[in-house]
């Protein structure tokens, strides 16, 4: 059953809205070394340490995003992912309502795997078993969240970068769908310019890691619609390695609901030359108050995961990114982030149902 998007949005400025799932600007130069080397019957390669030459004199600028983005064509009007069957991950939702088992939900990758390299290749190869493409998320970058309820990430950019080459060998020559460290590029307010600088180069570096070693489809997260300005987040994009990737991801974790989402979604391609997903789990009514972004109460399960999307011309898929029923954190009564909660999974199809 497909659960069209409705309800009354409410337009209102709100404060920063940070990702909760599990424990849970000037470009910088950087150099990506890749070494290929055969191992093993299985063969496999592995990524040389990277160098990170970090712009001296160029992070004030970074700060008060005086780069300007060069005009681009409009993105291409073929979807990246038209065609594409996405994976139910059955094993990690059994037990879980079948309005939100039987339908694709993306497995987020950080801290919490013991060996997030292994975990890839065991839903790579169920995947492939069932013709399907899985859904990954990124979500390990040094200063995730600016200590929030997702506070965490690994130590800098030289281990960040031997993690995801771990997880781009799994992926190998299939076909996946990696969501780019959401809200890295939107929240890197919080850090340092020479801080700022670093990030830039690593989210571009592990974009060029995938994009060449892996047939994986890349989308670099760029917020939502009530965070940063399509201006400004068209910069940031910019700096952080958009033009390698696929494309950008939208809301994820969130609850505007899409025509709102769609609007920002549609500016900010058509400054970038890059089209875009949007995370539709539990923006079906894409009302909440602005100071309550933690496990709002009265939100709805939103349109079904689809890479067949004909109502917007830049859109490639709806996804699941954020899988309905798991925490925000504890906050208005939940779990800690990540954390399956019956009562609130309960709420969001209730609602959903009910319209």
């Amino acid at each position: 059953m497909d659960l069209a998007n409705g309800g009354i949005i409410g337009i209102m400025k709100m404060p920063k809205r940070r990702i909760t799932h599990h424990l849970p600007s000037l470009k910088s130069t950087f150099l990506v070394t890749l070494t290929i080397v055969g191992v093993g019957f299985l063969g496999g390669f592995t990524v040389a340490r990277s160098q990170f030459n970090h712009a001296r004199g160029q992070a004030n600028a970074l700060a008060t995003n005086e780069q300007t983005t060069a005009p681009v064509v409009p993105p291409p009007l073929q979807a990246n992912l038209a065609g594409l069957k996405l994976y139910i991950n059955t094993e990690a939702n059994a037990g879980r309502p079948t309005t939100i088992a039987n339908r694709p939900t993306a497995t987020w990758l950080g801290g919490w795997n013991a060996n997030a390299k292994t975990d890839v290749a065991t839903i790579m190869s169920r995947a492939a078993l069932k013709g399907t493409v899985p859904t990954f998320v990124l979500y390990n970058i040094p200063h995730r969240d600016c200590g929030s309820y997702s506070a965490g990430g690994l130590s800098d950019g030289v281990v960040y970068n031997q993690w995801v080459s771990g997880i781009a060998e799994s992926i190998g020559q299939r076909q996946a769908i990696v969501i780019v460290e959401p809200d890295a590029v939107a929240g890197w307010d919080c850090l340092t310019d020479a801080q700022r600088v670093d990030r830039a180069a690593m989210l571009e570096e592990a974009i060029t890691l995938l994009k060449t070693t892996t047939k994986a489809y890349v989308y670099l997260d760029a917020g939502h619609a009530r965070w940063k300005s399509a201006d400004d987040m068209a910069k940031r994009l910019t700096e952080a390695g958009i033009a390698k990737a696929d494309g950008f991801s939208v809301n994820i974790s969130n609850f505007i609901w899409n025509p709102e989402t769609a609007r920002y979604g549609d500016a900010l391609a058509e400054k970038i030359g890059k089209r875009y997903v949007i995370d539709t789990s539990r923006n079906g009514y894409g009302l909440y108050a602005a100071k309550d972004w933690c496990n709002p109460s009265g939100q709805a399960i939103g349109r079904s995961p689809s890479t067949t999307v004909t109502d917007r011309k830049y859109v490639d898929a709806y996804l699941w990114v954020k899988v309905p029923g798991e925490s925000d954190g504890t906050c208005n009564g939940g779990p800690t982030a990540g954390e399956w909660w019956p009562a609130y999974a309960n709420e969001l199809i209730a609602n959903s149902l009910a319209r």
